[in-house]
């Protein structure tokens, strides 16, 4: 029998709410890790990343080491960073190849396009088409798709007259072409959106491209990463908004999005109630109930209640920045505020140190933990700190200093 429009729609509120209860009391006794590189890990071994960081001098790339050290003399037109002992450049004459640590070119420029090593597979594209090489150049996979993505957990993305599969490394499709939206594998699960006969069909696969989730009128966030501690954030639309026309009942415009997290057995785990969310950052995510934002753990508890009308960062070394009366500051992992909203912008924490900008438009320095001001304000723009070194811009040039404020290499263009 059918349930009239005006019923559905009530019916559809109550139950919203009697399983956001049900699902809040189950979710309790859960537990959160940070994510690993086990997918990764299982495929290739973790290699200690090389400690090199681009340069620019006279309008050439090349590398320093920590130190500051030349290792590889700027005379590149054009590089990316360093991954897994292989950096793309590009020759000045339009195409790319890629040397190693030691600036020896390995891979002869012969690209139109190349992409960073990940998992020993590089994209790299000829004509209109991409392929993959592994780290010797040969080619691994043949330029055939229109579109790819990286190699994750031994699976890429790869796209075919706008419909996306996913390959092995090997180039053997483990689905074929066949979905309009995707995310990349995380914790061994890929989500998917599809139109078949007519029908929408939404979940996630593994990594033998087996259907394991198949979700019913909820969507998997495409834009996002996927699974995270075993969580994943999905969206269900309401019905709109209803109203009576000449005594007719009519759905006025599309209803507004209402978002949680499904775990991995497809299960919702925490109830679609948020009018938005944010992926786990040291397992705390950003929602927007009323409004405000706030932070849950993976249980779905409420630990720092919606209160911030900004969006907040994630969490990064247990803090993160939120603003108050146009102010930016830090909370902890309770909500306590530990660094007083003072600044105009704030960035997260990285090694110990976060870029701050006291006035709109001035200059950044770097604050500790304790928001006491440890490099003096002085740089027109900044990076976070990565093994010891922080990238800065003054007088549009670009160097790098180290956690004392000192240069390891004056700024260069």
């Amino acid at each position: 029998m059918a349930i009239p429009l005006k019923q559905t729609l009530i019916i559809w509120m109550i139950c919203l709410n009697l399983v956001s209860g049900c699902i809040q009391g189950q979710a309790e006794n859960s537990t959160c890790l940070e994510p690993t590189l086990a997918g990764s890990m299982a495929q290739n071994p973790v290699q200690e990343p090389i400690l090199l960081f681009p340069i620019v001098r006279n309008r050439k790339w090349g590398f320093i080491d920590v130190t500051g050290k030349v290792v590889i003399e700027p005379k590149l037109n054009y590089t990316e960073g360093f991954s897994e002992e292989r950096a793309a450049f590009n020759n000045g004459n339009g195409k790319w190849g890629f040397i190693d640590p030691t600036g020896r070119v390995v891979i002869q420029p012969q690209f139109d396009k190349g992409d960073q090593f990940y998992e020993q597979r590089a994209a790299v594209k000829i004509g209109e088409k991409w392929g993959f090489i592994e780290p010797q150049g040969k080619f691994i996979i043949q330029p055939r798709f229109t579109q790819v993505s990286r190699f994750f957990e031994g699976r890429a993305a790869v796209e075919n007259g706008y419909l996306w599969g996913f390959i092995d490394r090997d180039g053997k499709f483990i689905v074929e072409p066949k979905f309009t939206g995707y995310t990349d594998f995380s914790e061994g699960l890929a989500g998917f959106d599809m139109s078949q006969n007519n029908q929408d069909k939404t979940g996630f696969i593994d990594r033998s491209g087996k259907v394991v989730i198949e979700l019913e009128d909820i969507n998997p966030e495409l834009e996002g990463v996927g699974f995270q501690n075993g969580l994943a954030p999905v969206w269900v639309r309401s019905p709109g908004i209803w109203r009576f026309i000449d005594s007719i009942l009519i759905e006025s415009g599309r209803g507004r999005k209402f978002w949680g997290f499904i775990d991995r057995s497809g299960k919702v785990a925490i109830p679609l109630k948020y009018d938005s969310v944010i992926g786990f950052s040291e397992c705390l995510a950003p929602v927007k109930t009323g409004g405000k934002w706030g932070f849950i753990n993976t249980s779905g508890k409420m630990v720092i209640q919606s209160q911030f009308v900004d969006l907040p960062s994630g969490f990064s070394e247990g803090l993160a920045s939120v603003k108050i009366n146009q102010k930016e500051g830090y909370i902890d992992k309770t909500g306590k505020i530990v660094i007083e909203p003072q600044f105009s912008l704030a960035a997260r924490f990285s090694e110990g140190l976060a870029a701050v900008q006291i006035e709109e438009g001035g200059k950044w320095g770097f604050i500790d933990r304790t928001g006491k001001m440890v490099i003096a304000p002085q740089f027109d723009d900044s990076g976070l700190f990565s093994k010891g070194l922080a990238q800065v811009k003054i007088y549009g040039k670009w160097g790098y200093i180290d956690k004392t404020g000192k240069y390891i290499w004056y700024p260069t263009n």
